[in-house]
């Protein structure tokens, strides 16, 4: 909503993660890391049923560049193995997108889970 999105950038804000630009009406300057896992696609995972809903899938068997496939009980494993309790004590953000116009045929519908205020009202500028 408009307020959650106001909370997040004062948040944002406060904690000096982005800075108010007043020449223009919702104009921030954020500078992230350049290490940001939203900046290497190569370790973004896409979880779904089929691969070839995700990525596509190179001949003779190698490794897309555009991002990991994962099925849900593959990523349910790897996430229970690699980081049990990691959100203990902070909030995730489930945030529904659109890659594309809402209702094309060409359109990709997901949820990303973050947990990153930064995300989340970036999101809100994509969608």
């Amino acid at each position: 909503s408009e307020e959650e999105n106001r909370a997040i950038l004062t948040q944002l804000e406060e904690q000096g993660m982005i800075k108010k630009l007043s020449k223009y009406e919702n104009c921030w300057l954020a500078r992230t890391d350049p290490r940001d896992v939203a900046r290497v696609e190569s370790k973004t995972v896409i979880v779904t049923r089929d691969q070839k809903d995700t990525v596509p899938t190179p001949l003779g068997g190698g490794v897309s560049q555009l991002g990991r496939w994962m099925s849900p009980e593959e990523f349910d494993k790897a996430m229970a193995q690699r980081f049990p309790g990691c959100m203990k004590g902070r909030i995730m953000y489930v945030i529904p997108f659109s890659m594309g116009p809402v209702g094309s045929p060409l359109s990709k519908i997901g949820v990303e889970l973050t947990d990153s205020p930064y995300v989340v009202a970036s999101m809100r500028v994509m969608t």
